[in-house]
């Protein structure tokens, strides 16, 4: 009752923290529910982001990169092939680390500033790279948010999300495909995708009242110090 109770409140904030700054609920939820329970990740967090991509980008349709959609999309399928051969065949420890990693260099990226020119190359390397994250950790959502750092906020959360729901879809076939869901990652969504949808509606009421510029600093060192707490206990 613990684990589901804790499970069900870091849902909610991940949730939140997706529906303000377009990503989030892997980068949040996957370090803290992997230390908590290896059962709670990766995949049960793919099948929740589904519906709350797909508020994100139904939210603010209009703001779309519609253009950039096909080429990010096309890069995800080899990378979600990638993903899920290395998911098949990796320990739980070697998992958590490959968790931790990815979450920490997400973290930095999105410290340091970095930008990434928007063009038919660039979004290829980031369909790519989203669909090997994504499948691996269930964090798919970086990659693609370092494109459209500079974008306007309504674009680039609009934008991500739409190639978020429909990269998500591009991964779990992959891994429907490779027999790599089991009945329990289904059975876990179920329980949390409530409190998911809880914290996406709440982040209607928060996001035009709060200093995004430390909400999303606040966000990036929570999720730092629970990837290298990760990383730490999956190798000692």
């Amino acid at each position: 009752m613990f684990e589901w109770s804790m499970a069900a409140l870091v849902t909610f904030f991940a949730a939140l923290v997706q529906g303000v700054i377009g990503f989030g609920l892997g980068v949040v939820s996957v370090p803290i529910l992997t230390l908590l329970d290896p059962v709670f990740t990766p995949i049960p967090q793919l099948m929740m982001s589904v519906p709350l991509a797909f508020g994100t980008a139904f939210r603010e349709w209009t703001d779309v990169d519609k253009a950039g959609i096909g080429w990010v999309t096309l890069g995800r399928l080899p990378g979600a092939i990638a993903g899920t051969w290395l998911l098949t065949r990796i320990s739980d420890d070697v998992l958590g680390v490959v968790i931790g990693v990815i979450v920490l260099a997400a973290v930095v990226v999105s410290n340091r500033g970095w930008y990434v020119p928007i063009t038919r190359t660039s979004r290829l390397a980031a369909g790519v790279t989203a669909g090997f994250t994504g499948t691996t950790s269930g964090i798919g959502g970086p990659p693609i948010a370092l494109l459209y750092r500079r974008s306007r906020p309504e674009e680039a959360r609009s934008t991500v999300g739409a190639l978020l729901a429909i990269g998500l879809f591009v991964n779990l076939a992959v891994l429907g495909a490779a027999g790599a869901i089991e009945q329990s990652d289904i059975d876990v969504s179920l329980r949390l995708v409530v409190p998911a949808l809880a914290g996406f509606g709440a982040s209607s009421l928060v996001k035009g009242r709060v200093d995004a510029g430390r909400f999303r600093a606040g966000v990036l060192v929570v999720s730092g110090a629970a990837a290298g707490a990760l990383v730490l206990r999956s190798f000692f």
